[in-house]
């Protein structure tokens, strides 16, 4: 999260988010954070845990990653900061 220099006008990408967990501990710095996860019960997971920890700024969708990525470039949309943690 260091590296990232996150602020209140970040917009974060947790690629291939699972339950969460790395985009969770970035809402508590940036702006928005956008999850993306394949297994639909890891992003109901994650969207509960938004909720536990009364995270407002965070989102999560069920969708495959990179397709959501593109989408997102061809709209003409960006984030500043994407993490990534594919599955092996």
């Amino acid at each position: 999260m260091e590296y990232a220099q996150l602020d209140a006008n970040t917009s974060v990408i947790d690629a291939y988010c699972g339950i969460g967990t790395i985009g969770l501990v970035a809402a508590k710095t940036a702006g928005s954070v956008i999850g993306v996860e394949l297994n639909p019960d890891a992003v109901k997971d994650a969207i509960s845990n938004a909720k536990r920890n009364n995270a407002r700024n965070a989102r999560f969708y069920c969708g495959d990653a990179g397709e959501y990525m593109e989408a997102l470039a061809s709209e003409g949309k960006r984030a500043d900061v994407v993490f990534m943690d594919p599955p092996r």
